[in-house]
Order: C-alpha cells, then structure tokens, then sequence
C-alpha cells in the first residue's frame, strides 16, 4: 500500500479519553508497549520554551545531601533506582563523579526544563520502533510531568539518576539501536565514532535543546521516516480497526474453484490493506480483473510471483496480521540505526531478501537489477567494502568448501566433467602450481585434510562468472559477478547460489559504472568482451557497496514492501527488541 492510500481511510481517532493504568493519562503514542494515551502539548513543545512549574525548591544543604546520595547508589554493587537496573553505569560513575554527585535535573526551583523535554523525548520514542519504559517512564512521568519532588532525598537521587540513565540509553539506542548486530553474527556495516555521551549530555541541557539534539542522532534516510510513517498508520488502523481479514487455508480462491463467500473475504482483506481501492456492490461478484489486479499488486509488495494466483505462498503471507507486519516494521527500522549516516553518494546496495541491486548516484538511483543470492545453508553475508576493479572474462578459481563438496563429486561421477566445463588442474595453489594432467590425480582419495590441488575454469560461455565480476577484496570471498544460468532470474525467489551475487544483466553495471568515471562506454565493452581475454579495470575511485538485509522497504512511488525473510533473521531480532 502507499503510504497515503492507508491514512486516507484511517479517521483520526481520539487517543486523550485511552489511560495508562497506574500512570496519569498523558502517556504514549501507541499500545505495543502498554501505551495507549498521548503526550499532552506540552510535553512536546521545545523544553527551552515550557515555563518553570516547579513545587518544590532545593536548599545547598538538600542538594549536597542529595549528591551523597548519588554516590552511595552508584557504589553499590547493582546500583539500583526505584528499584529499576540502572543500564548506563560506567557512564553514570563518569558523569557525576565530574561534577562531584551534585545532581543534574534537580535544581533550586526543582526539575529543571530539560527533563520535560527528555520525557517528551522518551514517550516519542515509540514513534520510533523503541519502548518507552525501557527508558525509566513508569517512574519519571508523574513527578517530572507535575514538576512534583518527593520528599525523600533518596527518592531525589534517583530521580536524577533515572533521569541521565534514560538519556544515555536514549541516545544509544538512537544512534547505534537497542540491540548489537553482532548478536546475530552479522559484521556491522560501518563503525561508528564512538560519541562523547557525557559532553553530549552535558551541551543537550545547557543549549536547552534536549529533544532536537537526541532526534538529531536518528537516521534521516527517506526510507527509514518511510517505514516510520507506515508504522504509524498501521498502528492507529489496528487500534481502530483491529486486525486484518483471515483467509481460511482450505478454501480456494482461484476463478474456477472459488466460492463467492472466499472471493468476498479475500476482496475484504485485499481492501484492508490498500491493494484494492473499492469493493464491489455485490458481495457474490466472481473473480474478475479488478481482483487480479489486486491480488498482483499485493504479490508484487510481498516479493511474490506476480501472477494473480491465489497459491499457497500468497495466501500464507496474506494472512500474516498486521502485528507480524508492526514487528517486521520494528526490526528494519533497527536495521537502520545500525548503520553510518554516510553510504556514499555513489554506492551500490544489495537488499538480499528483496534480490535486487542498486546503483547509486549522487544520492539518487540509477540503476536496479535483480539478482541472485546465497542459498540457506550458504548465505550471503551483511557487510560492507567497496568495489575497487571490475573484470571483464574472468577466470574462477573454484573455492576449497565448494571444490569439496560440490565438484569432487561431479568429478568422480564424470571424468570429462573438467575438460568440458573449460577448467584447468593445478597442483598446489601458490603462483608457482603447474598445470597437471586431471587423469593423473586419484581424485577418490582427495579430501579436506590432503587437498593439493586446485582448479581455475577459463573465459567462456560456461565459466560460472560469466563475462564480468565486481572486485571488493573481503574475507568472505564474496563478490558480484555475471552468471551463465541466466534463466534462474525468472524465479521471484532466487535464494541459488554458495553466496556470491549473481547480476542480472551485469554489463549495464559496469557500463554506468565506467561511464560515471567518463572513462568507458558499451562500445569499449563490446569490444573487450569479443576479445576472450581477461582484462581488469581498477576504478579511479573505489565504489561503496553494502550488503544489506532488508524486510520491509519503501519504493520510489511510496509503496510499502515486505520481502520474504528468506534467512528467518527477523524473529530472533524481534525477540530481542521485546526483551530489552
């Protein structure tokens, strides 16, 4: 669906009459974490321009009392604040210890300004993807709200200790997500510069900023404020609406076997999620054009043939409710805060769950082809490099894994598999192997632990990196490249190879690439091409390329994607978002 298309039809719905139990009623922005309320104005005016409320004034003799107070929680050995685990300690320890444990958001009229906005900023974090009681709410909404000091000085102490925590883990989970992407033995993208979060801190409050310096460490790709947007309009539907339209499994929904009761449920649920503008007078109307349509444009949005048959894949993912979609939405907006702020003007990006590549240019796209990647057991890794050469009539040199298991076997089933295929026999793998002849080698008794030969297939119609690869030196032995199974593309599931990424129509890449650069045009292509040598051209400027997982993206005309989770990532990182 497009962004728009779903808020059309979703009626604003008053969100101030729903209470939180146990807190005052301005809460949150959605009912995923328990929030059900909004934040009044307010909490979400700049902190710089809310008026002072403050009930309770602090004497120096209250505020040094309240400093060793300070100290004597964080010197515990499980410091604790209202009985809630204090995450951010090191962090803690080093920030009031610079300011001798005098308090930070407690002042001599009480709350100081920038904890109203760093509670607004806190309940804005569901808009997010975020929890906000992972954040200390349930404890700082009524006193901060109300500018209302308990009188404990302990309970003053732990207040502004709950107070920095939520900061720090505010700004953590913003800049760098809640969870660490190493968790899923994925290599982050890109490192980060580690922030100074105490200076951080420290500049936040006194520039009277608090919540446009914490938003300012969000990413603000297109992309990421699309999903966010969807987010949104999903939650408010399933809030009003509920959720979408079960299909019955054992029904049928093609043409000639549907009944008019499965057409009407599958129009209805076609309607829910925007893939079809109207339903029909009659609720008996027999499968028509209309419906097909629908049914192609929600295939296309789900990464399914777009065929207009109702089979078992489609049919699976249109039951998927929409709170399997708000999760699906939580972790790629994860997804994004894992990553640098800067890809490359020019880059390329590959969406593994979407097959697709795309070439970027300034910013903007230029070019999109599909592709082919790692099969389960061998899949292709998240990373990043950058492209450095491309070569044209590559020769393969078959990896030891693959050598192993897939040609030893072909080899001993079929002696002329090697001469056929164009692939040449070395004993040993350094520069100085020599060619040997492939009926002097004992290959039943080659395996991992004696392995000492090698084998390198020619330029040709049959090598298995076709005409062209993409070079970006990674440990992973993983690159682009050109395939000759081109009829592999016609699957819309194309999860085939040992984990490198086959391009369809891989000379357009190297063609713009080149072009890009003014140095290369498809005559000079065509011509390097025809000669059957191997010829390499090292870019005058290495080319960005990520490697990226993405299940649910947003294309250029504003429609909502959801590809299949071809790996089953997304559960285990959902789990962990709920966790905390």
């Amino acid at each position: 669906m497009k962004l728009t298309d779903l808020s059309r039809r979703c009626r604003p719905v008053l969100w101030s009459a729903l209470l939180l139990p146990g807190l005052l009623p301005p809460v949150a922005f959605a009912e995923d974490s328990g929030f059900q309320a909004a934040a009044p104005l307010a909490l979400m005016a700049d902190p710089g321009a809310i008026s002072a409320q403050a009930v309770t004034g602090e004497t120096p003799d209250q505020q040094g009392q309240i400093a060793r107070s300070i100290q004597q929680i964080l010197s515990q050995e499980a410091p604790e604040a209202n009985s809630e685990k204090l995450a951010s300690l090191q962090a803690l320890e080093n920030f009031y210890q610079a300011r001798n444990y005098q308090p930070l958001w407690i002042g001599d009229q009480g709350f100081i300004y920038a904890a109203q906005g760093l509670l607004a900023e806190i309940l804005a974090s569901e808009k997010e993807g975020l929890d906000p009681y992972d954040y200390h709410v349930k404890s700082l909404q009524n006193p901060v709200h109300e500018q209302r000091l308990p009188e404990s000085i302990e309970k003053r102490a732990e207040l502004d200790l709950l107070l920095s925590d939520a900061f720090f883990l505010l700004a953590t989970h913003y800049e760098n997500g809640k969870i660490s992407p190493l968790t899923w033995e994925i290599e982050p993208v890109s490192k980060k510069s580690p922030r100074d979060l105490l200076q951080f801190l420290d500049y936040a409050v006194t520039h009277l900023n608090i919540r446009q310096n914490l938003q300012a460490l969000l990413p603000d790709r297109p992309a990421y404020l699309a999903l966010k947007q969807s987010l949104e309009q999903l939650r408010d539907y399933r809030l009003r609406v509920g959720e979408w339209t079960v299909l019955p499994l054992n029904d049928f929904y093609t043409p000639d076997e549907a009944l008019p009761q499965s057409l009407a449920l599958l129009r209805q649920r076609l309607f829910e999620s925007g893939d079809l503008e109207t339903l029909p007078d009659d609720p008996a109307a027999p499968f028509d054009e209309t419906l097909e349509a629908g049914v192609k444009r929600f295939q296309y949005r789900h990464g399914l043939a777009s065929d207009g048959i109702v089979g078992q894949q489609t049919l699976a993912a249109l039951n998927i409710s929409i709170s399997g979609r708000i999760e699906q939405l939580l972790v790629n907006m994860e997804r994004w805060r894992w990553l640098p702020d800067d890809l490359g003007s020019r880059r390329v990006e590959v969406n593994i769950a979407g097959f697709e590549l795309t070439l970027f240019d300034q910013d903007q796209p230029v070019l999109k082809l599909p592709v082919i990647v790692g099969r389960d057991e061998r899949r292709t890794p998240v990373f990043s490099d950058a492209i450095r050469y491309i070569v044209f009539n590559p020769t393969w040199t078959v990896p030891t894994n693959l050598l192993i298991e897939d040609k030893l076997p072909i080899i001993r089933k079929d002696p002329g598999y090697l001469s056929r295929l164009g692939f040449t026999v070395y004993r040993g793998w350094d520069r100085n192997r020599e060619a040997v002849d492939p009926a002097s080698i004992d290959w039943f008794q080659l395996g991992r632990d004696n392995l000492n030969i090698s084998l390198v297939q020619g330029p040709g119609p049959q090598n298995a990196l076709g005409q062209v690869k993409f070079v970006f030196p990674n440990k992973y032995d993983i690159y682009l490249h050109d395939t000759p199974s081109r009829e592999l593309f016609r699957e819309s599931s194309r999860a085939f190879s040992s984990g490198c990424i086959r391009v369809k129509e891989p000379l357009k890449l190297a063609n713009t690439l080149l072009a890009l650069e003014d140095r290369w045009n498809e005559a000079s292509t065509d011509w390097v091409i025809k000669q059957k040598k191997t010829r390499t051209l090292t870019l005058k400027t290495p080319v960005p390329v990520h490697l990226l997982y993405w299940t649910a993206t947003v294309d250029e005309e504003g429609v909502v994607r959801f590809p299949p989770d071809i790996y089953a990532r997304d559960i285990a990182i959902g789990d962990a978002l709920l966790r905390g």
